[in-house]
């Protein structure tokens, strides 16, 4: 799907679509192509296609305006949300969220008076930091299952005793 580029072309007809026909059905396929699939990594691949249209990641500008002048603590909240994500799964995602401005302020959003707007922008910003979610996936399961063979091995050598 994506080598014929069809994600990028249906998110410009939407964007100068006046009909409202036209988008009901656009949104439909772009939901389909995210809902459908059952190769997650496809999904995936769907949704970063739809967020990187030609528009020059229009879609992250709204999300960093909407941050910049909402006051609606749902607002907030979702977009924080959804730049934290952004970047979880789209490897250059930090590099962009900072050039467009979004960093800064989701880090202000840590200081909001909204609880759940300032627990979103402090999982944005652990995603903004981590370098490699792999590495550290795999460094947590490394401990995990460390912790557990260390437990049973204080327990076999109790149970010895």
């Amino acid at each position: 799907m994506n080598k014929f580029n069809v994600i990028p072309i249906l998110a410009d007809i939407l964007s100068d679509s006046v009909k409202e026909k036209v988008t009901r059905i656009i949104l439909a396929v772009f939901r389909n192509l995210i809902e459908k699939p059952d190769d997650q990594q496809v999904a995936k691949e769907h949704c970063i296609a739809m967020v990187q249209c030609k528009k020059n990641y229009e879609l992250l500008r709204i999300l960093i305006h909407l941050l910049e002048t909402s006051k609606d603590p749902l607002v907030l909240s979702v977009a924080s949300f959804d730049i934290g994500e952004y970047v979880r799964h789209y490897p250059r995602g930090k590099h962009i969220i900072e050039q467009l401005g979004g960093k800064q302020l989701v880090m202000q959003l840590l200081a909001h008076e909204d609880p759940n707007v300032r627990y979103e922008a402090l999982l944005a910003v652990q995603k903004l930091m981590v370098h490699n979610w792999e590495y550290l996936g795999r460094q947590l399961e490394k401990e995990q299952s460390t912790d557990k063979t260390t437990t049973k091995g204080n327990t076999t050598v109790a149970g010895k005793a």
